[in-house]
């Protein structure tokens, strides 16, 4: 399959889709605005956002602190990315798995505490 390069028309509306992205607008009311495919302007969104933010940007304690207390109630991983709008879901994966280590040394450091 050969890649064809974008016309200008459709980097004009990339670039429409990325400033609709800014103003807070998701992916439906993008592709329906600008009449693209959902699946595309979803893989801008997702470009947009790395673009906007690398990896370790989204690793800052107001984000962390939001993450433990979203584990805390319940939600996985892929859905605390979800919310914080972070580019990769590593970053919460590897929040997830210190919030149960963590849980853990807790539980263990109050058993011993009662006997």
């Amino acid at each position: 399959m050969a890649w064809k390069k974008m016309t200008k028309s459709s980097v004009l509306k990339r670039q429409q889709a990325e400033t609709m992205f800014a103003e807070g607008f998701g992916p439906h009311k993008v592709s329906k605005s600008l009449k693209v495919n959902f699946h595309t302007v979803r893989d801008w969104q997702t470009a947009f956002i790395a673009k906007r933010e690398c990896r370790n940007q989204g690793n800052t304690l107001i984000n962390r602190t939001l993450a433990m207390n979203l584990f805390s109630c319940g939600y996985g991983y892929r859905t605390v990315s979800r919310v914080l709008r972070l580019s990769s879901i590593w970053l919460s994966r590897d929040w997830a798995r210190q919030h149960r280590k963590l849980l853990i040394m807790q539980a263990r450091k109050n058993k011993r505490s009662k006997k």
